[in-house]
């Protein structure tokens, strides 16, 4: 494996977490907003 193929490959990986995280992010405040709204878990 060349040198220049593992840096594009962790930059890909890089930004596959980064939207992941991203994703965490927007789904958790959903869910806690909907939880303090509602008040349970239904």
């Amino acid at each position: 494996m060349n040198y220049n193929s593992a840096q594009k490959r962790v930059k890909e990986l890089k930004s596959f977490y980064k939207n992941c995280m991203w994703f965490g992010i927007v789904a958790l405040f959903i869910f806690f907003r909907r939880l303090m709204k509602s008040g349970d878990l239904s």
